[in-house]
């Protein structure tokens, strides 16, 4: 999800870890409430989707103020967004809701990360003078097979009633590899601003 261009102006780093603290949380909430058939579970869900969706839109914005747009972040935040709103329609089968709208989210989610992997790749692969390493790709990677395992506990079932229940632990986990990505982003930029300053 990420670009490493020396913005000129702050980024908004908080937005991040808002939504990865928000990812957590739901992936707890999933965990504790997914064998629920609660509408104020869906609920819950979708408005903690919804305002992840947001941060990482709000992120986007100052990295497009910053001259540094980086369009992974707003693709995550209208999947996010799209998928906490697409919940709202299940209202009158929460748990149908869940399975199907975090199922494709899963897949959405595992696709917009392979492509963020391989663009990232090819980036440092390109720029492999410049001191990054391949952690960022790893870390995209990594998230990309936790959508997939969101979507097939969701789609495939294997644990049965407790499928929805252990798809929770997919989300939190992205949530906790949202914040080492955040950190190793932050420690590229710096870098990045390190060799303009010297050049």
């Amino acid at each position: 999800m990420a670009s490493t261009t020396a913005p000129t102006k702050p980024l908004a780093w908080q937005s991040l870890y808002i939504r990865a603290g928000l990812l957590i949380i739901a992936g707890v909430a999933l965990f504790f409430t997914g064998n629920s058939k609660s509408v104020l579970s869906l609920g819950a869900l979708s408005a903690l989707l919804l305002l992840s969706g947001l941060s990482a839109h709000r992120f986007w914005r100052s990295s497009s103020r910053a001259n540094t747009p980086d369009y992974w972040f707003l693709i995550a935040g209208l999947l996010d967004i799209a998928v906490g709103v697409g919940l709202l329609f299940y209202l009158g089968n929460p748990a149908r809701g869940i399975a199907n709208m975090f199922g494709a989210w899963g897949v959405l989610v595992a696709i917009t990360q392979a492509v963020a992997a391989m663009y990232t790749f090819l980036g440092v692969k390109d720029n492999s003078e410049s001191g990054q390493d391949f952690t960022v790709v790893i870390l995209h990677f990594v998230t990309a097979l936790l959508g997939g395992g969101i979507a097939f506990m969701l789609v495939q079932r294997p644990a049965a009633e407790q499928s929805n229940q252990f798809s929770g632990l997919f989300p939190l986990a992205m949530g906790i590899v949202s914040i080492l990505l955040i950190r190793r982003l932050k420690v590229d930029i710096e870098l990045d601003q390190s060799q303009q300053a010297e050049s």
